[in-house]
């Protein structure tokens, strides 16, 4: 189990999007570009499960989350899926109580800047938005991260996106969107 920690910016245009793409390209490092297809749970608790083509391969992974989008970390647990068994998997999670969902789909750009993930984002219903993490296994580096991503994002020169407005664009992003679950959609 490791620690997540993060930090977004919400991106007001295409200008700071691809002013960002272009600063991030010549001082960072790229490290790809990926298009995601996730379903997002609530109840009966938060999951993720998204899938991908990674490096021209199908690939396919779950994500539980404990806590909430305002606070200092969140743990984090990943799990690969076989890309052949996601009907299964759905399955399983409707048979768990997981009925209903969000699909939505990601363009991301991959970065490595000063020893930590730059994700730059242009997702369904919540927009553009860039995204500092850095993960851990000792809770006590905690607040040096968070510290490293505020730097990160005063040299982009955008504003944090709080948690509690992040969990409203979530809050609305699930009365838009939320349906029955698919399978067919994760392929």
């Amino acid at each position: 189990m490791h620690y997540e920690v993060e930090k977004r910016a919400l991106l007001k245009s295409d200008v700071d999007f691809n002013r960002i793409k272009r600063f991030l390209y010549k001082q960072g490092k790229f490290l790809g570009k990926k298009n995601l297809k996730t379903l997002l749970f609530r109840k009966p608790t938060y999951l993720r499960f998204r899938s991908f083509c990674d490096v021209q391969k199908q690939r396919a992974e779950v994500t539980f989350k404990s806590g909430d989008y305002g606070m200092l970390s969140r743990k984090e647990i990943n799990l690969d899926i076989n890309p052949k068994q996601i009907t299964d998997f759905i399955e399983l999670l409707k048979a768990v109580g997981y009925k209903k969902g969000v699909f939505i789909k990601t363009e991301r750009h991959y970065y490595k800047f000063r020893g930590l993930l730059v994700e730059l984002n242009k997702i369904d219903y919540l927009g553009k938005i860039v995204e500092v993490e850095g993960l851990t296994n000792d809770k006590r580096k905690v607040g040096g991260l968070r510290k490293k991503i505020d730097d990160i994002l005063e040299i982009l020169q955008v504003q944090e996106l709080s948690g509690e407005d992040y969990q409203g664009m979530m809050d609305d992003m699930f009365k838009k969107g939320l349906k029955k679950i698919n399978e067919y959609e994760l392929k």
